[in-house]
């Protein structure tokens, strides 16, 4: 069992494991001084608005794979946990019972994984209990100030925002006008929801509002 373990074709796999008994160990020494892991992680992170569908051009972006893979919708460490044991699992048993290439499991493996994540993660995600006094509707975003930090924002072709509530909590939104363009860096204010699961913004015109 140990040489299976240790061998060549399964070190990958095995550190996976390794990696995550030693967050395991971590949490409980953690826990034991008083300071839970998890959530000093979670802390440090920015919460990630991805309660939305993504249609199939928002599935292109970054946002768009996140929320596939349930990043964002699980704390952080047990999403992290959960790709290392798939992972792990998926390659070990390939190889305990598939001769196959080590490339070949890798590739199986990782896929494995991706399917693992959002299958397995939208189960935990049910599970969890949700924290009511931060958590903000999709209603409540109508009307808040954004900056668009990343992408141009185009009709039909979102650029990611960043939101803060009543809490002092980030959210990251996709977010197009419905015409013209909106730069990287530009301040805009969220109107509605569209259809195909991003925010139609305007941007924020600071001499109308100066003049008021």
């Amino acid at each position: 069992m140990i040489e299976f373990l240790l061998s060549d074709a399964n070190v990958i796999y095995t550190s996976a494991l390794a990696i995550l008994f030693a967050l395991a160990l971590f949490e409980g020494v953690a826990q034991l001084i008083g300071v839970g892991l998890l959530s000093l992680v979670d802390d440090a992170l920015p919460d990630i608005d991805l309660d939305a569908d993504f249609d199939a051009s928002s599935l292109g972006t970054l946002a768009g794979l996140m929320s596939w893979l349930n990043l964002g919708r699980l704390p952080f460490l047990i999403w992290l946990t959960l790709l290392l044991s798939v992972f792990a699992l998926a390659g070990l048993t390939l190889n305990a019972f598939l001769p196959l290439p080590n490339i070949i499991v890798l590739l199986a493996s990782i896929v494995a994984t991706l399917f693992g994540l959002r299958f397995f993660g939208r189960k935990l995600v049910q599970l969890l209990p949700k924290n009511e006094t931060s958590a903000v509707s999709t209603i409540t975003f109508i009307g808040m100030p954004a900056t668009v930090i990343r992408g141009t924002a185009k009709p039909n072709f979102p650029a990611e925002a960043e939101v803060i509530d009543s809490f002092q909590q980030k959210h990251f939104l996709m977010v197009a006008p419905e015409q013209g363009e909106i730069a990287t860096g530009s301040q805009v204010v969220i109107v509605e929801r569209a259809q195909a699961g991003h925010y139609l913004v305007k941007q924020f015109d600071v001499a109308a509002e100066i003049n008021l």
